[in-house]
């Protein structure tokens, strides 16, 4: 799963996408995969690459929370 952010605080400059995984007893862990752009449709073109799907962003996600991607 790579969960894309509009400018972080930890990226303030760029969009991010990050990537977790599901690990046992359902913990989810983030790893060091990243994708940044200026650009959000560069970051949304990079998760297309990969053949993945997007999801929207649901109302309890945090603010900075773009979309989800599977």
């Amino acid at each position: 799963m790579w969960t894309v952010y509009d400018h972080p605080s930890d990226f303030p400059d760029v969009f991010i996408a990050r990537r977790s995984e599901v690990h046992g007893g359902g913990v989810l862990v983030t790893t060091g995969d990243i994708v940044t752009s200026p650009k959000l449709k560069d970051v949304r073109h990079e998760m297309r690459l990969r053949g993945l799907v997007c999801i929207d962003r649901q109302e309890d996600d945090y603010a900075t929370i773009v979309e989800v991607w599977l």
